[in-house]
C-alpha cells in the first residue's frame, strides 16, 4: 500500500437516525459513465479507482446537514478519546477525518486509506497533517494491536474480498480496539446503488447472521447493531483472547 504521506462507547441508546430525503435525492443524482462487467478482484478494483477518480469533483460538494450529523454519530459511537489512532478505510475526501478531530484525536494519529489518487489528492489538501495511503485494504501492512478503531464508512459494500477486509482490520486492531461498518443513507440507498450500478456496489451492508458468523470465525465481539431502512451502524470489538 503507497505511503502518500509519511474502550467502547455503549450503544446510542433509542437512537433513530433523521429523516434525509433531500439529501438522500442529492446523493441519488449521481451520474456515471458505463463501464464493463468485473469479474476479478484486480478488475474490480482498477474499476474503483477509475470510478472514484473520474467522479471526484462530485464528492468536493458540501456533505448535507443531515449527512453530516449522521456521519457525526457514527464516529461517536466509536468513543474515541485524543490518545486515539485511527484508519478510515474508503476516506475518500475525507468526510469522517473531521469528527475525527472534533473528538479530540491528533492529526497524525489519522490514516486515511482509498484507492482513488484523486481522492486522496483532495482529502490530503483539506488535511496536510493527516496520514494518507494509497492501495487495497487488504494489503495494509500497519503494525498488528496497533489501531483503536477501524472505520469502514460508506464503503463496505463496495469491497471485492470482505473476509479479508476484517481479517486485515482485526489484525491491527489493539485488543479491545473497534471496527466499524456503516452506511449512512442505508440500505435503501444501497440498494438503490445497487440496481444501478451493480459493478460498484458488490452487496447490501451485512445482516446481523452475517455479523455474528464474522464475530465467532474472527474472535469478535458484535457491540453494536442499528440496522434500520436508511442508516446503518454495525461496531465490533476485538476480543482479548486474540
Amino acid at each position: 500500500m503507497a505511503n502518500i504521506k509519511s474502550g467502547i462507547a455503549p450503544a446510542v441508546t433509542g437512537f433513530r437516525a433523521p429523516a434525509v430525503e433531500t439529501g438522500r435525492a442529492r446523493l441519488v443524482a449521481l451520474t456515471v459513465t458505463k463501464m464493463p462487467d468485473i469479474p476479478q478482484k484486480q478488475s474490480h478494483i482498477d474499476y474503483q479507482r477509475q470510478f472514484f477518480d473520474s467522479h471526484c469533483e462530485y464528492f468536493r460538494q458540501p456533505i448535507p446537514a443531515e449527512i453530516e450529523e449522521r456521519t457525526r454519530l457514527i464516529v461517536k459511537a466509536a468513543g474515541l478519546s485524543p490518545a486515539s489512532t485511527v484508519v478510515d478505510v474508503g476516506t475518500g475526501t475525507g468526510v469522517l477525518i473531521k469528527h475525527f478531530l472534533e473528538s479530540g484525536v491528533r492529526p497524525g494519529n489519522i490514516t486515511g486509506c482509498d484507492l482513488s489518487t484523486n481522492m486522496l489528492n483532495e482529502a490530503g489538501e483539506r488535511y496536510p497533517e493527516v496520514n494518507f495511503r494509497q492501495g487495497d485494504f487488504v494489503e495494509f501492512d500497519g503494525a498488528s494491536d496497533s489501531v483503536d478503531a477501524i472505520f469502514f464508512n460508506a464503503c463496505f459494500s463496495n469491497i471485492f474480498d470482505q473476509d479479508r477486509a476484517l481479517q486485515t482490520a482485526t489484525r491491527i486492531a489493539k485488543q479491545d480496539g473497534v471496527i466499524v461498518l456503516s452506511q449512512p443513507l442505508g440500505n435503501n440507498f444501497i440498494e438503490s446503488l445497487r440496481v444501478q450500478y451493480p459493478q460498484l456496489v458488490l452487496t447490501l451492508m451485512p445482516s446481523q447472521e452475517k455479523l455474528l458468523d464474522w464475530a465467532q470465525r474472527q474472535q469478535l465481539t458484535l457491540d453494536l447493531l442499528r440496522d434500520e431502512p436508511d442508516f446503518y451502524l454495525a461496531m465490533f470489538r476485538k476480543s482479548r483472547c486474540q
